[in-house]
């Protein structure tokens, strides 16, 4: 007999069990996630306090490690990152914005990022939006010879 199987011992009751053990999961694992949001509002308050105003150079160094602490949060949750330099660009994951030549670099090459996409258990979120590489032009007189 299996541990988990209340008394009646019927399918829809051990079926039952299963969901509730299922949503008290992913209500754990959406506590997690909020947790880690929350921390990442309130570093946004101290930043935003009524102290002294941060000169230019804090300021931003303080704004990045909030921006790496929110990406930790999210990337610990299971949301991956799409927009890589250097990766294919693949038409259900980037939006391509520009395609640049003269780059040296392989054709529909990600050779810029305008903007980081997100994938969540498979499903895109949002695609990335890229500048990918292609190949220079030839010129007219060599496509003639």
């Amino acid at each position: 007999m299996h541990q988990n199987r209340p008394p009646g011992g019927g399918l829809e009751d051990l079926l039952a069990l299963q969901f509730q053990d299922q949503l008290a999961e992913q209500d754990e694992q959406t506590q997690g996630l909020l947790k880690a949001i929350v921390d990442v509002v309130d570093a946004f308050g101290r930043l935003l306090g009524d102290g002294p105003v941060a000169e230019g150079a804090v300021y931003r160094e303080n704004i990045r490690l909030i921006d790496k602490e929110l990406k930790k949060a999210v990337l610990e949750h299971g949301v991956e990152l799409i927009g890589v330099l250097g990766e294919s660009a693949e038409p259900d994951t980037h939006l391509v914005s520009e395609v640049r030549t003269g780059t040296g670099r392989p054709d529909e090459e990600v050779v810029e990022v305008l903007q980081q996409g997100y994938r969540f258990r498979g499903r895109v979120l949002r695609p990335a939006t890229v500048t990918v590489a292609a190949p220079e032009p030839k010129n007219r007189t060599e496509e003639q010879r």
